[in-house]
């Protein structure tokens, strides 16, 4: 009996369908038969890693897990092939893209906000001065607003105006934005 698969006489080691021919190779007998022969996908499993992260203005992708191990998983975000950047949460599937292996599996990446922090210098004594332009930074990059908190002292905008002696505290704040804690 001579048997092939797809027209070889090897048999085939990978997952797909395969026309399988069998025919009788005998002086006394002849006959072939033809069938089909289907080999699955062997299942894997998938494990996602980094679902909580912090913004940090750049993609902030996913790894996955295999087993068995090493198998190459393709990743999607909300159905997209591109990481996020912004906080927010986002759906994600891993599923494994290898011929012989099937599986998948899902998850939630949760991007947080980040925090953020102000330079805001020292003012210093004041003596003989009036008026004084405030200025401060946020690492956000996010502008900065200044609260008066106390002390004989206006503020207008970033600019602070004395109106008699004594001691004047001022705050730097930043309310944040989509991306950025309040700071």
């Amino acid at each position: 009996m001579e048997i092939t698969y797809d027209g070889s006489s090897s048999a085939p080691t990978n997952a797909g369908i395969y026309a399988v021919t069998g025919t009788v190779a005998d002086a006394i007998y002849k006959g072939s038969a033809t069938g089909t022969l289907a080999i699955a996908q062997a299942p894997a499993a998938v494990t996602l890693n980094d679902l909580a992260q912090a913004y940090e203005g750049t993609a902030r992708t996913v790894s996955a897990t295999t087993e068995p191990p090493g198998l190459a998983v393709e990743i999607t975000y909300d159905g997209s092939s591109f990481a996020p950047t912004n906080a927010g949460s986002y759906a994600v599937t891993g599923r494994v893209a290898e011929a012989n292996y099937a599986g998948e599996t899902n998850g939630v990446l949760v991007v947080s906000k980040a925090d953020q922090t102000i330079d805001f210098p020292a003012l210093g004594g004041q003596i003989a001065t009036n008026e004084l332009e405030l200025a401060a930074t946020a690492s956000s990059g996010l502008p900065v607003s200044f609260v008066l908190v106390q002390g004989p002292a206006t503020l207008a905008g970033m600019g602070l105006s004395f109106t008699g002696a004594g001691e004047v505290a001022v705050a730097a704040q930043q309310d944040g934005d989509a991306n950025w804690c309040p700071a």
